[in-house]
């Protein structure tokens, strides 16, 4: 459950951003997960409310926002969403690629006063 280390995180990088822009009130996080990341969303809302009781957090709302799977052909360059375990390049047919999406999972914005 790799999820707890992650809630951990989002909360020290939100602290820092606290103290760094001087806000009173974090009133949103929106993290962007990407979708082969390995993160379970419902799990890391389960341990941010949890983890937020009694601490600055406690009013803040998690958001997320999916990144699509993206990879570029090695062949031609071009970036295309492939199909699950189909990852032939439509526009040159390669089989070659270098994934460049889908993998992130980092805090995208921090809403507050």
């Amino acid at each position: 459950m790799h999820e707890r280390a992650v809630c951990r995180e989002i909360m020290d990088i939100c602290m820092d951003a606290k103290e760094e822009y001087q806000l009173d009130i974090i009133e949103s996080i929106t993290l962007k997960i990407g979708v082969h990341s390995c993160i379970h969303k419902g799990q890391l809302e389960y341990l941010f409310q949890i983890s937020k009781q009694d601490t600055c957090f406690e009013n803040t709302q998690l958001l997320f926002e999916d990144i699509d799977y993206e990879v570029e052909c090695l062949n031609c360059h071009q970036t295309y969403k492939p199909s699950i375990n189909k990852h032939i390049c439509p526009y040159c047919g390669s089989h070659e690629y270098n994934v460049i999406n889908g993998y992130d999972c980092y805090v995208d914005s921090i809403e507050g006063h």
